[in-house]
């Protein structure tokens, strides 16, 4: 089963204001800024358009094409490649919280320290929009054609949005040391879990 999901925004971040000795990285660093910004815009650009005409391969895509140097940048502070400055500050707004149910929109941006927090949320980013593909999916079948290969890749983006969620609770929160008390309720391991059957 699926949900409608609303995609979570989130806020201005550069990673050379929080990473030391990044001399060797530099372009890494500032190509990971840039795509993390291509991020932000297209899920700000994403919440202006009309539910039905979202594109949400275009959201998939730059995820996908973030991810990579998200994860590195995580391995090079793991390996001592790279060390902090300070702590790393990410904020995003959080799309489970009762907030939406009291403000719309208006949910605050909550900000948390980790890279593990920014990876929680860009996994969570991802899995959400896979679920929501493969409603579109289902949106168009009656009557179609193709309706068995729409099946499969309703199936298709169900499993990998499943498997995300199962990886986020099992892989990536607990790595998460020391999350605030101020955590969403996306950066716990039980709500990734459920999401996950």
């Amino acid at each position: 089963m699926s949900y409608s999901y609303s995609l979570p925004t989130t806020g201005a971040m550069s990673f050379v204001d929080f990473l030391g000795n990044a001399e060797s990285y530099s372009t890494e660093i500032s190509d990971a800024t840039a795509q993390r910004g291509r991020v932000r815009t297209v899920l700000k650009d994403l919440k202006k358009e009309p539910q039905d005409t979202r594109d949400y391969r275009h959201i998939i895509n730059t995820l996908e094409d973030y991810l990579p140097y998200l994860v590195s940048i995580l391995n090079c502070l793991e390996s001592g490649d790279l060390v902090l400055k300070k702590n790393i500050e990410t904020s995003w707004r959080s799309t489970l919280s009762d907030h939406i149910i009291h403000t719309g929109s208006n949910a605050p941006r909550i900000v948390c320290s980790g890279i593990y927090y920014e990876l929680v949320f860009v996994l969570m980013t991802y899995a959400y929009a896979k679920s929501m593909q493969s409603l579109d999916y289902l949106k168009v079948i009656q009557g179609d054609n193709n309706a068995p290969i729409l099946y499969n890749k309703a199936a298709d983006a169900l499993n990998t949005a499943a498997g995300v969620f199962h990886f986020i609770a099992y892989d990536v929160i607990p790595k998460w040391r020391q999350p605030p008390e101020n955590r969403p309720v996306e950066t716990i391991k039980e709500l990734a879990a459920a999401l996950s059957k």
